[in-house]
């Protein structure tokens, strides 16, 4: 529930609708989508630095951190395939049902681990890990897509929105929040390429418009 402490050796699940934002004292967050199992490895804190564990199971997590000027501070998130280690960046991870290791990073850079080999992921760049495999080199990440008929207001339900097309987009994954962070999710959806946005399950109210692009190894863009 809201403002609960999470503890090591703690496990946190968000259900289809529900999302999670763990928040540190070193100002850190992890920010958990819907459909997302995350367990809590490490929390500890020493005059030398902050170090954070977890592993992740399924689903989809955001890390944003500040900068650690503190060298023996570090945030290392596990899954069944990889291991990815940041020192103060704003990332994006998943692990679907291929079991295969997602890595986006939106600022500054991270270090991705699998089968004795680790590559750099850099701000604007993803990489992937299969099982069994090392990482991929890492490739740029897709644009947003824009929204093509945007009204600044909608009068009636169904709200639908057209999305311009993204070379290289296999998929595009929209959400409609109540805050501007994305944390509460009113509507998510992920579409084809040609295909709107549509909802109808809306109340009266202010939403924000998130819109990624999916390449073609399942990476979610800028």
């Amino acid at each position: 529930s809201l403002q609960d402490p999470v503890l090591p050796g703690s496990r946190v699940r968000t259900g289809p609708d529900g999302s999670a934002e763990l928040s540190f004292e070193d100002n850190s967050s992890l920010l958990l989508r819907p459909n997302t199992e995350l367990d809590v490895t490490t929390l500890q804190s020493e005059k030398e630095g902050f170090v954070q564990r977890f592993f992740l199971g399924i689903g989809r997590i955001v890390s944003k951190a500040r900068k650690q000027l503190n060298v023996s501070s570090r945030l290392e998130i596990a899954t069944v395939t990889a291991v990815v280690g940041s020192r103060g960046t704003r990332f994006g991870l998943s692990v679907i049902e291929d079991q295969a290791t997602r890595a986006d990073v939106q600022e500054g850079a991270i270090g991705v681990s699998a089968m004795g080999k680790e590559v750099e992921v850099r701000e604007g760049e993803g990489t992937i890990v299969k099982p069994g495999m090392p990482p991929a080199q890492p490739s740029r990440l897709l644009p947003r897509p824009a929204p093509a008929d945007l009204k600044p207001r909608y009068a009636a339900l169904p709200v639908t929105i057209d999305l311009a097309r993204v070379e290289g987009a296999r998929q595009y994954r929209a959400a409609l929040t109540r805050d501007r962070e994305g944390l509460d999710v009113a509507a998510e959806k992920v579409l084809a390429p040609g295909e709107a946005f549509q909802t109808s399950d809306l109340q009266d109210g202010t939403y924000f418009l998130h819109l990624r692009s999916i390449d073609e190894q399942g990476l979610e863009g800028l």
